[in-house]
């Protein structure tokens, strides 16, 4: 980490301490607000619970906080998700998604690209709920 110069060692250990507890501070919150999207979900959609008719579109699937959510929302067993990420063939942004428990049965992967006009239009097709997590 960089520190500015004109530091004592002290000073500069405790601003590297502040920016790690800053850091794990935002994970935090992230998580529990993908918590509550994923709680929103459940409460927004008629008939949420069958998984046959209730299908969550997210974007951005293997970033970050993308994966976070369609962890959740597969563990609950009530969704189907269906998700984005720029190539269904990059095997290391899409293995970890295909490992999640549940994610055989009920996610599907779908190549899009930003800067592609239309490039979402066949992840929203259908789905009861879009959620947009394009941080990667």
């Amino acid at each position: 980490m960089c520190v500015p110069p004109g530091h004592s060692k002290l000073e500069k250990e405790q601003i590297i301490s502040r920016v790690k507890m800053a850091v794990c501070g935002a994970v935090f919150l992230l998580l529990g607000l993908i918590a509550g999207i994923v709680a929103a979900i459940g409460e927004k959609i008629p008939g949420a619970g069958d998984p046959v008719d209730t299908l969550v579109c997210v974007t951005g699937a293997s970033g970050y906080l993308g994966m976070e959510l369609v962890a959740q929302l597969l563990e609950q067993k009530r969704y189907r998700v269906r998700g984005t990420v720029r190539d269904t063939s990059n095997l290391k942004r899409t293995a970890p998604l295909m490992a999640l428990p549940g994610a055989d049965d009920f996610l599907e992967l779908l190549s899009a690209d930003l800067l592609d006009e239309g490039a979402f239009d066949a992840c929203v097709e259908g789905a009861n709920l879009s959620s947009r997590i394009v941080w990667s």
